[in-house]
């Protein structure tokens, strides 16, 4: 899944591209979608992500959780670093 963090493939051909939007934006046409505020869409993307990792992570201290997948345990690692790194904003 891609995040934005990191690299990003830019090999992807536009018809999956489209194929990709029309799936997951049922209803919506491809000129409605190319005017999308994609920084928006990514940012709100990264928000979620966070979210579903801090979950995560206070199950796993909680005991609710026993077991983490190694992409989750990877996930959390880099979260908790970058939370060391630049703190919670004020």
């Amino acid at each position: 899944m891609a995040t934005c963090r990191g690299e990003r493939r830019t090999d992807i051909a536009d018809p999956l591209i489209d194929a990709w939007l029309l799936r997951n934006f049922p209803g919506r046409t491809l000129d409605e979608l190319d005017r999308m505020d994609w920084g928006r869409y990514m940012r709100a993307i990264e928000a979620a992500q966070i979210e579903l990792i801090e979950k995560r992570r206070a199950a796993l201290l909680s005991g609710k959780a026993t077991e983490l997948t190694p992409d989750e345990g990877e996930a959390i690692l880099e979260h908790d670093r970058l939370m060391r790194e630049y703190g919670e904003p004020d």
